[in-house]
Formats: C-alpha cells, structure tokens, sequence
C-alpha cells in the first residue's frame, strides 16, 4: 500500500497487524479517504453502502472476486457500459 497501509502496530513487542480505518478522521471531517481522493483512475469511492448502491447500483460480482452472502462484504462494482472498451 503506497500509504503505509496495513502496517504492524508500534511501541509492543511483536505487534499485531493494523488495518485500514478508512481515514476515519477524514470521514468526520466529510471528506473522502485519501485512497479515493489520490487513485489517478477514479476507480474508488467509499461512503454508505445504501448510498454507493444508489449511484452506482447493486453489482456484487466481477471477473475474479466470489461474493459471500455468509459475510456480505460492503463492496459494489460499477461494470463498463461496453465491456470490450
């Protein structure tokens, strides 16, 4: 991850890995997560599922990822209009 994340956590003797949070204090201050203001092909977004699923609809499978109505993972795909484009 070119933004340092995950990474293992400081000040322990062997620490655990640490995960993304999203830039939660970005999230509070209304602001998107670093990750999707900085990807150059605008292929991210991240909000209320309820929300993303209005803009972009409900596609929950592509080529290469298996959804798992056991954990319902908080992911949508906005598939091209032409896929050969």
């Amino acid at each position: 991850c070119p933004y340092g994340v995950p990474q293992f956590g400081e000040g322990e003797e062997n620490p655990p890995m640490q995960k993304c949070d999203l830039c939660l204090e970005r999230v509070k201050e209304n602001k998107k997560p670093i990750c999707v203001e900085a990807c150059p092909m605008r292929a991210l977004d991240a909000g209320p599922v309820a929300e993303l699923a209005q803009r972009y609809g409900k596609v929950l499978e592509c080529v290469g990822f298996t959804y798992s109505p056991e954990v319902k993972p908080s992911v949508l795909f906005k598939p091209k209009k032409d896929p050969f484009r």
